[in-house]
C-alpha cells in the first residue's frame, strides 16, 4: 500500500515518540500492553491534545498490523483512559503563561536596540508587558489580517507634549 510522504513522516515521528517512551520506562513496544498504552496516553496528555494522542495511537496500531501483532485497541481500560483524557482536555482552555519582569529582562539580552528593527521589537515587548496586551493584539498574524479596530497601531500611541508619559489607546480586549 502506498502512503503520501506526509503520512509516512507522521507515522515515523509518532512511532519514534512511542519507542522513546517505551525505552525510557522499560515498557514493551510491540506487542504493547494496555498498561503501556494507558501510561503513554496519560503522559502525553500533559503536553499534547486528544486528537494528537489518537493520531499516535493510529501509528502504533499501524506498527502492530505491519508486524502481524495484535493491537489492544478495543480494550475497555484503554478506551476509558482516552475518554477521560478527552474530557479533561476539553474542559480547560490553553492558558498562555504571563511574561514576568525576569523573562522580560532575559529577552532584552537577545534584543539589539541599536537597530531600528530591534528597537521596534523592544518597544513592542515593553508596550505589551505594561499594557497587558495579548500577542494577537500587539502583533498581527499577517499584514492582510491586521484589524486596525482591534490591533495596536502607531495611531493608538501618543506622547503628550511636556509630559514624561506614553498613552496607549486599548479599545479592544478578548
Amino acid at each position: 500500500m502506498m502512503y503520501a510522504e506526509g503520512t509516512k513522516r507522521n507515522h515515523r515521528s509518532n512511532i519514534k515518540q512511542f519507542v522513546i517512551f517505551c525505552v525510557k520506562f522499560g515498557k514493551p513496544v510491540c506487542p504493547t500492553t494496555r498498561e503501556t498504552l494507558m501510561a503513554f496516553a496519560r503522559l502525553e496528555s500533559a503536553t499534547i491534545g486528544y486528537g494528537s494522542i489518537k493520531n499516535i495511537f493510529s501509528s502504533i496500531k499501524f506498527l502492530h498490523k505491519a508486524t502481524n501483532v495484535i493491537f489492544p485497541e478495543d480494550d475497555w481500560q484503554v478506551e476509558s483512559t482516552l475518554k477521560a483524557i478527552k474530557r479533561e482536555l476539553s474542559g480547560a482552555a490553553h492558558q498562555t503563561l504571563p511574561i514576568t519582569p525576569d523573562i522580560l529582562a532575559k529577552m532584552y539580552l537577545f534584543t539589539d536596540t541599536r537597530t531600528p528593527k530591534g528597537l521596534a521589537e523592544w518597544a513592542c515587548f515593553l508596550t505589551s508587558f505594561y499594557c497587558l496586551l495579548r500577542k494577537s493584539s500587539a502583533v498581527p498574524v499577517s499584514l492582510q489580517k491586521f484589524n486596525p479596530a482591534t490591533g495596536l497601531s502607531r495611531l493608538k500611541v501618543s506622547f503628550p507634549a511636556s509630559q514624561n508619559v506614553c498613552m496607549v489607546l486599548q479599545n479592544h480586549s478578548k
